[in-house]
């Protein structure tokens, strides 16, 4: 006795017809399995009736195949509209996206602040700092310390006598004490602007 033969693959649906998880399980079943008008609907992504009112007539699964693969042209406008209003969203969602990622993260500006290049500590002690950069106790004690040492963000701030939203504004490279001596000695022009006004303030 030769075994029944083996149920024929749907055929394939139309490359302009969007085929949603939702539609490729219902596809995936026995071909004569009665489907509700929700089912078809949901399936075929039509608003509640839209299918009756165009005159298509799906029970089963089978009738929801071959509307896949041979979809009415009204059908076919649908889903360009729905995949173009899609297309739509998603671009309006990255726009979205990338103006957020901007506000948080600002682009590097063209001219960034050179990063200071670390001295050793003989070179360092030899040179004094510049004259315009106002020097506490808290950084002559950082300096004396081994120029690969690693120093907080706090303590660079404070050395430097900045927030930490200046720090990141300007896109300090500040990781060791030999990192901070660099600056000391050769700070940008906006640094030692900010170490003057700090310094006129205090001599009011």
């Amino acid at each position: 006795m030769s075994p029944p033969p083996s149920p024929s693959p749907p055929p394939p649906p139309h490359p302009e017809l969007l085929v949603s998880s939702k539609a490729k399980a219902l596809k995936s079943r026995p071909p004569e399995q009665r489907l509700t008008t929700t089912q078809v609907g949901k399936a075929l992504q039509l608003a509640p009736g839209t299918f009756e009112c165009r005159g298509l007539v799906i029970t089963n699964v089978r009738e929801l195949r071959v509307a896949f693969a041979s979809p009415p042209e009204w059908l076919k406008d649908a889903h360009r509209a729905l995949a173009a209003q899609r297309a739509a969203g998603q671009a309006r969602r990255s726009a979205e996206a990338a103006t957020t990622e901007h506000e948080a993260h600002p682009a590097t500006p063209a001219h960034p602040e050179p990063r200071p290049q670390p001295r050793n500590q003989a070179q360092t002690q030899c040179e004094p700092p510049h004259p315009h950069m106002l020097i506490s106790t808290r950084v002559e004690r950082l300096l004396t310390r081994p120029h690969d040492q690693p120093l907080e963000p706090g303590q660079i701030t404070k050395a430097l006598q900045i927030a930490h939203a200046t720090s990141v504004k300007q896109h300090l490279h500040v990781r060791t004490v030999g990192d901070l001596a660099a600056l000391f000695h050769s700070p940008p022009d906006w640094l030692l602007d900010l170490h003057r006004k700090l310094a006129a303030e205090r001599t009011v």
